[in-house]
């Protein structure tokens, strides 16, 4: 039962994921549901999960946490983390004094700014397992330009001062802690394999840290990782092409250090039949380098094309404005005249706050006009 298996996009994941873990224990003791342990990547989807277990009888719930909790041990030993506000202002402060000694780096202004980019890059540097030291060989003395020198001299904050500063108060940055907590739990669990269900689930290992712990988690005995959005329509062809910027590539990194192929993830729930909109997107997203596969798939595209696309709108708005207001008529009139739960997904969160902006609007004009 151990291994890699995934769900595809479209999914109800949680609530497939609950059905998946019931119908492999459907014959076992109910005790044994009381011994999973699960990890999953946020807070909200470790609720939905646990809901999604209590619907239907009364049965022992698995413990659901998120991978933060699932590695963070109390008694660890292991230097707390620093707090963000105190990072923020910390790293502000440091940069502040560098600008003011050196007025050609930029204004005193741009401080807290510029504390704010050091920050996301320690997080990223600390997520990829980068030592701090690899950033002494960023760039080459020879041939310099003028703005990569800057750009060093700013880095020398967090390759250098920012260590230092931590080591004296005696934390950690937050990304820096759960690798290191990763790695203890990682060792304890190789050591001593739990004799309950291990479940991974809801991550995509983008993290090299997070993406340890799963394939420390698929190599236990009862160890089980499931992929959210994996794309079973992807052919070999298209895996072997992904690069970088295919939303499929940190999978194909996981699969590669597992010495897995594509084929060998299997559906955690159902079968591994993708649909016909599943097909086209999956076309559409093929990797450039092996687009001419296009010229075999278009007479199964051209035929599949209405069910793919079955429900499916596009609005093209002139301005962000508009953009937010077309989404929030659409999701009024949904709420109003089907009376169904609705949901917007998107990857720029201004666009949500637009959104909620033209919706609180919306009932601000109608109350004032009722009044």
């Amino acid at each position: 039962m151990s291994g890699i298996y995934a769900l595809p996009t479209g999914a109800n994941f949680t609530a497939d994921l609950a059905r998946g873990v019931q119908e492999r224990l459907a014959e076992a003791p109910p005790e044994e549901m009381a011994r999973i342990e699960g990890a999953i990547n946020t807070s909200r989807a470790a609720r939905a999960l646990t809901e999604a277990f209590e619907t239907g009888p009364a049965v022992f719930l698995p413990r659901i946490t998120t991978f933060e909790r699932f590695v963070d041990d109390p008694l660890a030993a292991v230097p707390p983390a620093i707090d963000g506000l105190e990072r923020r202002l910390t790293l502000t402060r440091l940069i502040k004094v560098m600008l003011e000694r050196d007025p050609s780096l930029g204004a005193p202004s741009a401080a807290g700014a510029l504390a704010d980019t050091l920050a996301r890059l320690l997080d990223e540097m600390h997520a990829a397992r980068a030592p701090l030291s690899s950033l002494e060989n960023a760039v080459t003395e020879e041939g310099m330009a003028k703005h990569w020198d800057t750009s060093l001299r700013f880095l020398e904050v967090i390759r250098a001062t920012w260590p230092a500063h931590l080591e004296e108060q005696g934390k950690l940055d937050q990304e820096a802690r759960f690798a290191a907590l990763a790695d203890d739990r990682i060792a304890a669990l190789t050591a001593a394999p739990p004799e309950g269900m291990v479940i991974a689930a809801g991550s995509t290992g983008s993290k090299r840290v997070t993406q340890d712990l799963l394939v420390a988690i698929a190599g236990l005995p009862n160890g089980v990782v499931v992929l959210p959005g994996f794309d079973f329509a992807l052919d070999a062809a298209g895996w072997r092409a992904a690069t970088p910027e295919h939303p499929q590539f940190g999978y194909k990194q996981l699969l590669d250090r597992l010495d897995l192929s594509p084929a060998d993830v299997r559906p955690w729930v159902g079968e591994a039949a993708p649909g016909p909109r599943a097909r086209l997107f999956a076309e559409t997203l093929r990797p450039a380098p092996v687009t001419h596969h296009w010229l075999a798939a278009l007479p199964a595209l051209r035929r599949d094309a209405p069910e793919a696309t079955a429900g499916l709108s596009l609005i093209e708005a002139p301005s962000p404005r508009r953009e937010a207001e077309a989404i929030a008529l659409i999701l009024r009139d949904a709420l109003e005249r089907l009376e169904v739960r609705v949901a917007r997904v998107a990857a720029d969160r201004y666009l949500g706050r637009r959104v909620a902006a033209m919706l609180d609007a919306m009932i601000i004009s109608e109350v004032t006009a009722v009044i």
